[in-house]
């Protein structure tokens, strides 16, 4: 797969305008120019993402695994609205909902997690909570 964007910043303030990230079973294979990556990974599927800034090596340690069954719930047309019925809704969240997102991120993301080591951590961590939650 090749990821295209407007914009990609490397370590080190490198930045690269119309940038390419080609990348394989979560394995970044090469960064540059996008019409040189292109060229280099004949065959690949290419997404172009719009007004986009790629941050490639980037790990999120922070994922929030409750809010993707809240994200109807939650929509606003303005950030303040979007915040104050996010509040509302995780006060109605108990463990059970808790566990039950640690789940289905585990199983929709075992590919990634086995490539991701910090990630896998966390799940790993989650999951054991919710296993001795469940358990007690």
């Amino acid at each position: 797969m090749i990821i295209v964007s407007k914009l990609l910043i490397m370590r080190g303030s490198a930045i690269i305008s119309n940038a390419a990230i080609a990348l394989s079973h979560g394995t970044i294979l090469a960064i540059g120019p996008a019409e040189k990556i292109i060229k280099q990974h004949p065959g690949h599927r290419i997404h172009f993402l719009k007004n986009t800034v790629l941050l490639p090596g980037l790990v999120n340690t922070h994922p929030h695994l409750e809010l993707p069954p809240l994200l109807n719930a939650i929509r606003a047309k303005a950030f303040p609205d979007w915040v104050l019925n996010l509040i509302k809704s995780k006060k109605e969240l108990g463990f059970r909902d808790y566990a039950a997102a640690v789940k289905k991120y585990q199983t929709l993301n075992k590919p990634a997690l086995r490539n991701h080591r910090i990630n896998r951590l966390l799940v790993d961590v989650l999951g054991d909570q919710v296993r001795s939650q469940e358990d007690g």
